[in-house]
């Protein structure tokens, strides 16, 4: 029977050292991102928080990411988290805009058929930079 199990994998979210990983949780991450954000454009992206991912329609994820986005962003900085409905698909919808951008490099995009062909070896294969 599941129980502890249900509570433990979304923790790992924000707090990946359960896992042994010496990462930063999701909210920290927001925050470091807000922080090393030139001054002018802080407040703006405190404001600007969209919740992506199916990962975000575990129950009470908005509300525990909000507590601690708030717990390590100065008090004075206004936060909005927004949830939208179609979130589950937000994260694949935002990387077609991407790559159908004429900036985008061509090298990064992989093939439904490379895909098929080699798996995720294909995406690994693809150097960023």
């Amino acid at each position: 029977m599941l129980g502890y199990e249900l509570l433990q994998a979304p923790e790992v979210l924000f707090n990946p050292a359960l896992l042994g990983k010496e990462h930063v949780g999701l909210a920290e991450l927001v925050a470091n991102a807000v922080r090393v954000a030139d001054i002018e454009l802080r407040a703006e992206l405190c404001q600007h928080v969209y919740l992506t991912g199916g990962s975000t329609l575990l129950t009470g994820f908005g509300q525990r990411f909000l507590s601690e986005l708030l717990r390590l962003t100065p008090r004075n900085c206004k936060v909005r988290v927004s949830a939208p409905a179609e979130r589950s698909h937000m994260a694949w919808l935002g990387a077609s805009f991407l790559t159908r951008l004429s900036t985008f490099p061509q090298e990064m995009v992989v093939s439904r058929a490379e895909f098929l062909e080699e798996g995720e070896r294909a995406l690994h294969n693809r150097r960023v930079g």
